[in-house]
């Protein structure tokens, strides 16, 4: 509620944002998991998803998505930061929940800078 985004935007556009943005990932999910399955083991794929690896990476697509789709569009201006107050509010409310790995701990988090690896840790834009 403290931030304002660049242009005026409908709480269903940034639902639909998230939706985007997760399609996406799950695409990569798909080619990760699913590559190279027969018929039979597709059939019974379904059992992937109680997979912890699998629930890690969804975990970690979800807030990757919902950064960029709710944070992305906020305002970065001198006299108007918003977000930098968003990565703050993602700090305390969310960093607990995905694992970061931070190359450097002295480096102020910034949610903006991570994506998801295979594994569903948060990586560095900068390690790639």
């Amino acid at each position: 509620r403290e931030t304002q985004p660049i242009v005026p935007v409908g709480q269903i556009t940034r639902i639909k944002s998230i939706c985007y943005m997760m399609e996406g990932l799950l695409d990569e999910m798909r080619d990760k998991f699913l590559k190279g399955m027969s018929k039979e083991q597709l059939e019974d794929a379904g059992t992937l998803l109680v997979s912890e690896d699998v629930v890690t990476y969804l975990e970690a697509a979800f807030a990757f998505a919902a950064v960029w789709a709710l944070g992305g569009m906020t305002i970065n201006e001198k006299n108007n930061d918003s977000r930098r107050r968003f990565n703050t509010w993602w700090k305390i409310k969310h960093k607990k929940d995905i694992e970061y790995k931070v190359a450097d701990p002295k480096t102020p988090f910034d949610a903006f800078a991570y994506f998801p690896d295979q594994k569903g840790i948060m990586q560095n834009w900068e390690s790639v």
